[in-house]
C-alpha cells in the first residue's frame, strides 16, 4: 500500500473513532448499553428456570420448598412478632433444623401467595424468578458502584462482567438464599461509598437496611458490619481533614 493509502485508512480510522466518541457522549447511550447489558443478562438468567423439570434436584433448595410450603402468612403484626404462634416461623411448623435467612422465604411466600403459586410443585419456580430477579438487580447496583468510585465507562463494563459471569448464572437457577444476600451486600457496599464520601443521613439508613437484610438472608453476613464501620469512619476522617489536599481525601474515600 502506497503512501496516500496509508494516510487515507489513517483518516478513515480516526474518524471512526471520534464518530464512536461523540456517539459514547451522547445522554442515551449510558442508559441505552446498559439497557442493553441488563436484557443479556436477564436472558442468560430466566432462561430454563425450570431447568429440573419439576424434580427439585437440588436439595437445598428442595429443603427450602419443603419448608415454604408448610408456612403461612400471618393474620396480623402482632402474630408475625409472635416467634411462639407466628406461621412464618419455620420452628413452628416442624423444621427445627432450618438454618438459613428467613427473609427470601418471607419474599418468596408473599410472591407466590399473589400469584396463586404456593404449591410444592410451583412454588420453588416462584423462588427462581425471585432469585434471577434479584441477581439481576446486582449488576445494576455494579454498575452504580463502578460509575461512583471511576466512571461511567469502569460502570458499564463491571455491569458487562457480572451479566455474564457464570457462577452468577447458575446461582439465579436456584431458589436459595445467596443470590438475595448477595443483592443485599453489594447494596450496603454502595451505600456504604455514598456514606463515606457524602455523609448524608438517608444513605446511613439505607445501609443499615441493607445490612440487616443482608443478615436475614444469611446470619454469617454480620461481618458486614465491619464496612459499616469503616464507612463512617472514613467519612469522619475525611469531614476532619478538610484541609487536606483533594487527591489525598480522594485515595482516602476509595478504601471505603
Amino acid at each position: 500500500m502506497d503512501e496516500a493509502g496509508q494516510r487515507g485508512w489513517r483518516e478513515a480510522l480516526a474518524l471512526a473513532r471520534a464518530q464512536i466518541e461523540n456517539f459514547t457522549r451522547q445522554p442515551h447511550f449510558v442508559p441505552l448499553l446498559l439497557g442493553l447489558i441488563l436484557i443479556v443478562g436477564a436472558y442468560f438468567r430466566f432462561v430454563g428456570l425450570n431447568w429440573d423439570a419439576d424434580q427439585h434436584l437440588h436439595p437445598d433448595e428442595r429443603f427450602l420448598t419443603m419448608v415454604e410450603t408448610s408456612i403461612a402468612l400471618p393474620r396480623s403484626l402482632g402474630e408475625y412478632f409472635n416467634s411462639a404462634i407466628s406461621p412464618l416461623n419455620p420452628y413452628n411448623r416442624g423444621h427445627s433444623l432450618f438454618v438459613y435467612g428467613t427473609l427470601p422465604l418471607f419474599l418468596t411466600r408473599i410472591a407466590g401467595q399473589m400469584v396463586h403459586k404456593t404449591e410444592y410443585w410451583n412454588i420453588h419456580l416462584v423462588g427462581r424468578a425471585l432469585s434471577a430477579l434479584f441477581d439481576l438487580g446486582s449488576v445494576v447496583l455494579i454498575f452504580l458502584i463502578g460509575r461512583k468510585l471511576y466512571d461511567r465507562r469502569v460502570g458499564l463494563l463491571s455491569a458487562a462482567l457480572l451479566a455474564m459471569a457464570v457462577f452468577p448464572i447458575q446461582q439465579s437457577h436456584f431458589f436459595a438464599v445467596d443470590t438475595f444476600a448477595n443483592f443485599f451486600v453489594v447494596a450496603a457496599l454502595y451505600f456504604a461509598i455514598l456514606v463515606a464520601r457524602e455523609g448524608r443521613w438517608w444513605a446511613y439508613g439505607l445501609l443499615g437496611a441493607s445490612f440487616g437484610m443482608a443478615i436475614a438472608c444469611k446470619i454469617n453476613l454480620v461481618t458486614l458490619a465491619a464496612i459499616v464501620v469503616l464507612a463512617a469512619a472514613v467519612h469522619l476522617y475525611i469531614t476532619l481533614r478538610k484541609g487536606a489536599p483533594a487527591e489525598d481525601a480522594f485515595a482516602v474515600e476509595r478504601t471505603a
